[in-house]
């Protein structure tokens, strides 16, 4: 291996000489090469010879195994996960796999049209903004958190990048391609439904962010797209199913009694319940909130409430009410 290092270093080194490359770009390219070759990859599936002896069957529920602690982040996943996870051990086979990056590699750059999403499993890597590519008045550069999508929306709708993900050092991300899993998806026709109205509420949002009501939309991030603000926007039907499968999921932990108190609440669309990313189990309540403001910038507020046989409790906060 170490012959085969020194090989490459000498050619690209004669290389560089014969196009007369100068000593300004010739050090800088050679020592990346140099550090890259020094770099000891993680072990690929494609490197274990002996996986391919496994049957289509397992081999599948091998790579969700290893790939579900990652998947099972997003909320739609882990949903998926509990209706069908036959649905998602396909998934895993033909839309996911693990992309490894050296230090500074580039994800992707503004402009470019993207066709999966990517979540960081390990490693540092940083989003640059740029005025010619964005709407930010000057370069912003933001950390990349492990376990952060980038381009979640590609996912759901046509996406374009408007900004440069690059890599600090050695990082290993999840890549979920977005033509692949629609494939997946549409065998299973209850998958297909939710995947179909998250899909709207989340085109809805990447077409209406826009300030002043909310911040431009970016690879890192589309405004109101939090699993609970698309729930309660959905159909009542499909927040029924996601109500079912959130007491299901609670049934192995909690006293039936309590239990069939929600599920009634869930039946009769009073309550609308989910399971987020992190597998914890809440309710999802939509406010109407009234903001006014006059001229002089003072703005209409709340300032206590009546209580039956007791006097004014202060409550400082915009009008508004819960939403039927």
């Amino acid at each position: 291996m170490q012959k085969d290092k020194t090989m490459k270093l000498r050619t690209l080194r004669r290389y560089l000489q014969e196009n007369e490359v100068s000593p300004v770009l010739a050090v800088p390219v050679q020592r990346q090469v140099e550090q890259r070759l020094a770099y000891r990859e993680s072990i690929a599936e494609g490197d274990v010879a002996a996986l391919q002896l496994l049957s289509v069957a397992l081999r599948s529920q091998l790579r969700f195994e290893i790939q579900r602690p990652q998947l099972l982040r997003h909320p739609m996943f882990r949903l998926w996960t509990s209706i069908n996870v036959k649905m998602m051990h396909r998934a895993c086979m033909k839309a996911v796999s693990f992309e490894h990056l050296r230090p500074q590699d580039d994800l992707f750059g503004p402009g470019s049209g993207a066709s999966a999403a990517h979540i960081l499993v390990s490693g540092t890597m940083s989003y640059t903004q740029y005025p010619e590519s964005s709407p930010e008045n000057e370069e912003v550069v933001q950390p990349v958190a492990v376990g952060q999508w980038l381009c979640e929306a590609a996912l759901w709708v046509e996406w374009t990048c408007v900004g440069k993900a690059e890599t600090h050092s050695s990082c290993q991300l999840l890549a979920v391609d977005a033509e692949e899993l629609s494939s997946c998806v549409q065998q299973d026709s209850l998958v297909r439904d939710l995947a179909s109205e998250y899909g709207k509420q989340f085109h809805k949002r990447v077409t209406s962010a826009c300030p002043p009501h909310a911040p431009w939309p970016t690879d890192l991030a589309v405004p109101f797209t939090d699993f609970c603000d698309l729930v309660v926007s959905m159909r009542s039907e499909v927040q029924l199913t996601i109500g079912r499968e959130a007491v299901h999921y609670l049934s192995t932990s909690r006293a039936a009694r309590s239990i069939d108190k929600l599920r009634e609440e869930v039946e009769s669309l009073k309550s609308i319940v989910l399971v987020t990313g992190e597998g914890a189990v809440i309710r999802a309540v939509s406010l109407v909130v009234l903001r006014a403001e006059d001229d002089c910038g003072r703005v209409f507020m709340q300032v206590g409430k009546w209580e039956a046989g007791a006097q004014m409790k202060g409550d400082l906060q915009l009008p508004g009410a819960k939403q039927d």
